[in-house]
């Protein structure tokens, strides 16, 4: 635990000016495409603004991958495939889907567009030209899931195939043009497909379905005494410290996506630094015969499904063969130093969630809380103009020391792994 607090201290103390820097231009820069977005979608039309919102969820991935790379000792004002911005490209590239499949499991670019969304539903309230918009009108102009919308994710997943195999041939820049169009199809796709297939929130609770799965399943629990009052405490206490234990691990797991991996720790190493010797012998016989098991059944399964399968499977699980990898690091590091890390990165948390996770029924956290106590009583138009501006102070303030953070666990995860790998 002391080890983590030296190593997340001394990256502060050598890195902050860069972190403070690159988290204010990230801020600038995706907060300016909100608002371009905002103002084309009203000026020009709904879809030529939707084209600009992943411009603010690419801005976010970048940020989020250059302020790791930089606390790595990474320098940015280098030449060179080994550092500078080429090396920095050649690292953004292949992170980008990983790191935005993460930072959408806690709903991060949901933030971006429901920012743009709302801004557009005012504008369209509150302004004469969606006063002269009938329902449908106003709909299609929030909800923009036409047949352009597919064409232009079509596009783009099309130009990102085409750059990314003609990368050897091409200058580097064009690998940023890449990870933008990757970003870009995909965050097209989710925002389209939530709209057209899911709907709200609101509309999946309306479903008969689920108040279907309700009704019985408080029928039941009713019927069950003790054994339901059990599984109600359960789902209310225990289930719900669940996200508490997973973003802090998330978070860890995108350091690891971005930084190098020059150690390969095994699942047996592991365990026996987590739980000892003793224990991990049984964990590891007991796997090996449920693998056993399971490959005797995917044996009899005909060669053309296994070959498919496998395919599938390698493509879809690529993200999670990385995480898996970082939590054999992880384990290198024993429970009470991994419990240690979680206190103190949701302890950051409560000081400042919004770049963390994206959850409307969570506060604006603990240093919002204490500005506005120190700032007193003020107008509604004094909140409207500084409102934004003092929100990223506050994370410009409290972000980099959660990287900071997050990179010191995981170099004193590296070199725990480093240890049990070269013991005998």
């Amino acid at each position: 635990m002391l080890d983590i607090l030296k190593r997340t201290a001394a990256l502060w103390w050598r890195r902050w000016p860069w972190l403070v820097a690159i988290y204010l231009v990230g801020w600038l820069l995706g907060y300016g495409a909100l608002q371009l977005a905002i103002v084309v979608s009203v000026h020009v039309g709904g879809f030529w603004g939707d084209l600009l919102v992943p411009v603010a969820v690419f801005v976010r991935v970048c940020t989020c991958v250059l302020m790791i790379w930089v606390l790595n000792g990474e320098d940015l004002r280098g030449s060179g495939d080994a550092s500078g911005p080429r090396a920095f490209l050649n690292r953004l590239s292949p992170a980008v889907l990983p790191v935005l499949a993460l930072l959408a499991a806690w709903k991060l670019p949901v933030a971006d567009m429901d920012r743009y969304q709302s801004a557009k539903i005012d504008a369209a309230t509150f302004s004469q030209q969606g006063a002269l918009m009938s329902a449908d009108e106003l709909y299609k102009f929030i909800f923009t899931t036409d047949w352009r919308m597919y064409t232009a994710i079509a596009i783009a997943f099309i130009a990102r195939f085409v750059l990314t195999r003609l990368r050897d041939w091409l200058p580097a820049w064009t690998q940023l043009i890449a990870a933008y169009l990757e970003v870009t199809w995909i965050a097209l796709l989710f925002f389209a497909s939530g709209v057209k297939l899911f709907g709200t929130p609101q509309w999946i609770s309306e479903r008969q379905i689920v108040f279907w799965y309700n009704e019985q399943k408080t029928a039941a629990l009713s019927h069950l005494g003790v054994v339901g009052a059990i599984q109600e405490w359960v789902a209310d206490n225990v289930l719900a410290l669940l996200p508490v234990i997973l973003l802090p691990l998330t978070w860890l797991a995108i350091t690891a996506l971005v930084l190098p991996n020059t150690v390969s720790p095994t699942w047996i190493t592991a365990s026996r630094a987590a739980v000892g010797e003793t224990m991990s012998n049984r964990i590891v016989e007991r796997s090996t015969q449920a693998t056993s098991k399971i490959r005797a059944r995917w044996i009899r399964v005909p060669g053309v499904l296994q070959s498919r399968g496998t395919e599938f499977g390698r493509n879809m699980l690529g993200v999670a063969e990385k995480l898996g990898g970082t939590a054999r690091l992880v384990l290198h590091s024993g429970v009470t130093t991994v419990a240690f890390y979680i206190l103190a990165f949701m302890g950051l948390v409560l000081l400042f969630p919004s770049d963390t996770f994206y959850d409307t029924n969570i506060s604006d956290g603990m240093v919002w809380r204490a500005v506005v106590s120190l700032i007193g009583p003020r107008d509604l138009f004094f909140w409207i103009n500084y409102d934004v501006i003092i929100r990223a102070v506050i994370g410009a303030v409290v972000d980099p020391l959660r990287f900071c953070l997050m990179v010191a666990m995981y170099q004193h995860c590296m070199e725990r792994a480093r240890q049990s790998v070269s013991a005998p």
